[in-house]
């Protein structure tokens, strides 16, 4: 049974079984056998190791299992049926083979394994080691059932990834047991090793999943803790095992190109280089070794060099051709950096012509290029960019029925060419480096850099002048300010990178077709206050454009990106140890449960509030009286005295909901105008003695200018400078010392008095704030406090100074100079609720999302994939065409389709056929009609000739041809 994963938990490892043990070749000796062969691979005689390992892979677990891998990463890399056939079946035979090596299982066991996993006892060492590469062949064997084209291999895939998972669970624990003997063995260390590797590359890949992804992989049982993925590799890597260079590519391929698709940009190079040191002493010419050399390079900005290291790669090996199409990948880019567009055109076309990777995005990376250079050098090469750009729809794959996400863009963008008149895109190579976050590479050289903003100001000016602006002109607009603000931010030109930005955000009406633009560039201009040091501004930002923004292109790619950099601002360092000057000191301890009390206060109080918005007075007084007893505040005292004296139940004044956020859900807390009991929070958060002092010293002012810093001659800039400095350092959810609310009120009320130019007379005529005590007051009953306080709170003036507030805040809004975005949430409730959920209450909620799976999933599997294709896909074997007898329509079919389809079936199979290409030309009629209305109807609104003409001038072809397959059906 291939999914056999007993726990593993204790081992003898002195008294091995008979049936344990190869009769043939002992565990050490495959170990050496198995480093022997890898040497072979990195020194590029892949052949000559597949040859070394293929006579005992049926008698050596790790024979079996190296032989296999190498043919997986040849499918891999070839995307050739007869290569991915010769892998599935080689690891098939793997497992049977490390199958044989694992501890038998009587029958009661594994009928009890079925709903209680039971520890195996008096495991050896061959079992121990069977088990993990059970488990990395089963990983494996799940990788490559990705690539099939269909659900089923979909569902495959992620049953073994599940099994494969709990075996180096289990492996994990053994590994602890073998650790702690005395005794250490190289087998222990080669066990180790491939633990680290499987636990450590689960993690890490697991980590990268947006959050609430994440939450239901760990329900499933998974983990994805990002800091113990990287340890557990960077100790595999460092452990000298058989498995250390696959720890070392892991950790490569996650810092040389994870962190810059998916990520921020911001990949450790420095790890990366030492990661590579003893492997370019010992493989100075390996092919591997070479690649990721010049990878490091490219990602420097050193592009010369890395073209170089690129070529040398190329020259260093010819089994293998498809690392030469990594680097002609790569080559493109180096060359798309400099502008040299000739030499990048170069490296497309070999790979359109060679590589089956992704023949839908190779096209258009090659049409896209040649749209870079002047008519007159394209029409010298023999090519022509509107029938490659037409090429790119029926170029695309699918992974389980769906698109892969970067072809489907490039296939929405190709759509432009598929009229008699096309509209051409503006600077589509330039696009398509920002999809791959390419502008993090060229900005390490400010002068390429320049070169390119040099480019986009001139298509800017064209599309300007133009005298015809198709319906596309706004949006390619928005397109140019979104790349120029890049530039100008990797030139450390921030304001006009800003300005770039607010562009395409106050046009996010107009914009009909580039919908990504506008989250995108959100989340482009966070990364732009987080450069200028604005973390909070930075996170709201970010989370508008994650929150509010859905169905646009690339949309996943966003999510990945967002989780990454929102890691960066903050999620890590709650993982980190704190510094000596965090550690609270000794006096402190009763005041640090306090903290805590006054923490659980406010949780009551938050309770109370919401419970007197659905109007529970009972509740709420059942709350507020609690919270008074944990922590005293002035606050919950504030409640209860609104509660005796006017009965209200829906909250008054600063506790009372703005009516904006009335419809919001009630897991939105109040708009939290004050924590009255000071730094507030989980009472885990740490803070500094200057943290404290500083709060001290607020507290010691005497008078607002004093709270603020300045004198009395200050001025507005230097009140706003003064006062922009000191909220950031004490506002609540930043600084946890005890009185940092009341510190932060006090900053507030200070600048709000002061900027104000009436209060701030009445202020320097009446004195300083000494007199404005809460209960002081003149006669006539004139409140002096009130006559000085802000009209606005804390944190609304917060919000309106920085155009945000903090993550935790229940309002978040950002505001430019002509749009503004508002998200509703907070953090802090959000933790409470996942804290007080149970796992039963959690399996619960997502028995509707599993029951719809289950369902999905099921009707699925009652369905094969079409033997048939619209348009020729060589990654389906689908390249003969035929035409069906009817209607007279091509499609595209294997080799082997004329001898599994005759007669009924042949006639079903082009009947189906026809279907689906009337529906295609139908929507596409019914598509071309309605920009025909939509151009005629405003040319006549606008009174536009233009718009009537291009009206008029609509060639309507697929509405001609509903209109000739019509006639067909009618037998005309």
């Amino acid at each position: 049974m291939e999914t056999k994963d007993n726990s593993l938990q204790q081992v003898d490892l002195n008294n091995p079984s008979e049936d344990s043990i190869s009769p043939k070749i002992d565990l050490e000796a495959a170990l050496k056998e198995c480093a022997t062969a890898l040497d072979l691979f990195l020194n590029n005689k892949f052949a000559d190791a597949l040859a070394y390992l293929k006579p005992k892979k049926s008698e050596s677990m790790y024979h079996a299992m190296g032989y296999s891998s190498m043919l997986v990463m040849q499918a891999g890399m070839t995307f050739d049926p007869k290569d991915m056939d010769a892998a599935m079946t080689s690891l098939g035979e793997s497992l049977q083979t490390c199958q044989r090596f694992r501890k038998k299982a009587g029958i009661m066991e594994t009928l009890t394994s079925l709903w209680n996993r039971q520890p195996a006892a008096n495991l050896t060492e061959e079992e121990m080691h069977a088990e993990l590469c059970y488990a990395e062949v089963l990983l494996q064997k799940a990788a490559l059932s990705f690539l099939d084209e269909s659900i089923i291999g979909f569902i495959k895939g992620g049953m073994r990834i599940r099994n494969s998972y709990q075996i180096y669970k289990d492996c994990q624990a053994m590994a602890k047991v073998t650790k702690e003997m005395e005794k250490q063995k190289s087998t222990h260390i080669h066990f180790r090793g491939g633990v680290n590797m499987g636990i450590g590359s689960f993690n890490l890949m697991l980590s990268l999943l947006p959050t609430r992804v994440l939450r239901l992989m760990e329900f499933l049982g998974f983990s994805g803790d990002r800091e113990l993925g990287l340890s557990e590799l960077r100790e595999g890597a460092t452990s000298n095992s058989l498995r250390s260079i696959l720890s070392t590519l892991t950790l490569l391929m996650f810092h040389l190109y994870i962190t810059v698709i998916l990520g921020t940009g911001e990949g450790n190079l420095t790890e990366a280089e030492a990661l590579l040191e003893p492997y370019t002493e010992k493989f100075p010419n390996g092919a591997l070794i070479l690649f990721y050399i010049a990878r490091i390079a490219l990602l420097k900005g050193n592009f010369t060099f890395a073209q170089e290291k690129f070529l040398a790669c190329i020259a260093a090996q010819e089994e293998w051709r498809q690392i030469h199409h990594l680097c002609y990948w790569e080559l493109m880019w180096a060359y798309s950096f400099e502008q040299n567009w000739m030499e990048a055109y170069r490296y497309a076309d070999l790979l359109c012509k060679e590589s089956k990777w992704s023949q839908a995005i190779y096209v258009f990376q090659k049409a896209s290029i040649l749209s870079m250079l002047p008519e007159e050098e394209v029409t010298k090469l023999g090519e022509n960019v509107v029938e490659l750009f037409r090429q790119v729809e029926g170029l695309r794959l699918r992974i389980a029925g769906k698109s892969i996400p970067t072809e489907k863009f490039a296939a929405r963008k190709a759509q432009r060419y598929s009229s008699s008149n096309p509209a051409k895109l503006s600077v589509p190579a330039l696009e398509m480096m920002y999809v791959w976050n390419g502008f993090t590479v060229v900005g390490k050289r400010p002068e390429l850099t320049e070169s390119i903003l040099t480019t986009l100001e001139k298509a800017e000016e064209q599309l300007r002048d133009d005298p015809k602006p198709s319906e596309y002109h706004l949006d390619d607009q928005c397109l140019i300010q979104l790349l120029k603000g890049l530039c100008l931010r990797q030139l450390g030109r921030l304001v006009q990178a800003e300005v770039c930005f607010n562009h395409v955000l106050s046009s996010e009406s107009n914009i009909k077709h580039d919908t990504y633009l506008v989250p995108f560039t959100m989340y482009e201009l966070g990364l732009l206050h987080k450069q200028k040091g604005d973390i909070d501004t930075a996170i709201t930002v970010i989370e508008n454009a994650k929150m509010n923004y859905k169905d646009y292109n690339m949309e996943s790619r966003l999510h990945f990106r967002i989780h990454a950099a929102l890691n960066t601002m903050g999620s890590f360092a709650a993982k980190l140890p704190p510094s000596p000057d965090q550690l609270t000191p000794p006096g402190e301890e009763e005041e640090k449960k306090m903290e805590g009390n006054r923490d659980e206060a406010e949780k009551c109080i938050n309770i109370a509030t919401r419970a007197l918005e659905a109007g529970d007075k009972e509740k709420a007084v059942k709350f507020l009286n609690k919270a008074e007893k944990l922590y005293p505040t002035d606050r919950a005292k504030a409640l209860l005295d609104v509660l005796t004296k006017n009965g209200s139940s829906a909250g008054n004044g600063a506790y009372r909901r703005r009516p904006a956020e009335s419809s919001e859900s009630s897991g939105a807390q109040p708009q939290r105008e004050s924590q009255e009991s000071g730094g507030g929070g989980d009472s885990s958060k740490t803070f500094t003695k200057d943290q404290v002092d500083g709060v001290q010293r607020i507290k010691r002012c005497k008078d607002y200018y004093e709270v603020l810093g300045v004198n009395k001659e200050a001025s507005e800039d230097e009140l706003k400078k003064a006062y922009r400095k000191l909220a950031l350092k004490f506002h609540p959810d930043k600084n946890h010392a005890p009185g940092a609310t009341e510190a932060f009120k006090k900053i507030g009320n200070a600048y709000a008095v002061l900027s104000n130019a009436e209060k701030r007379r009445q202020y320097d005529l009446n004195g300083g704030e000494e007199l404005s005590s809460p209960g002081h007051s003149h006669s006539g009953g004139f409140d002096f406090h009130r006559g000085f306080e802000a009209d606005i709170t804390p944190e609304d003036l917060f919000n309106m100074f920085f155009g945000g507030g903090f993550p935790s805040s229940s309002a978040h809004t950002f505001t430019n100079g002509r749009t503004s975005y508002s998200h509703q949430t907070d953090y802090r409730q959000e933790r409470t609720e996942e804290r007080g959920d149970g796992g039963f209450s959690m399996f619960i909620q997502l028995m509707p999302i599993v029951v719809l799976i289950l369902v999905s999933i099921l009707s699925q599997m009652m369905v094969s994939p079409p033997p048939y294709s619209l348009y020729s896909r060589p990654s389906t074997g689908q390249t003969l065409k035929r035409q069906t007898e009817n209607l007279h329509v091509d499609y595209y079919v294997t080799k082997d389709f004329k001898s599994e389809f005759k007669g009924s079936a042949l006639q079903q199979i082009e009947k189906n056929v026809e279907e689906d290409y009337v529906a295609n030309v139908r929507n596409n009629c019914w598509k071309e009609r309605q920009t025909k209305t939509d151009l005629l109807y405003a040319a006549k609104v606008y009174r536009d000739d233009r718009m009537r003409k291009k009206a008029e001038l609509m060639t309507m072809d697929n509405c001609r041809e509903l209109d000739r397959l019509n006639s067909l059906f009618r037998g005309g």
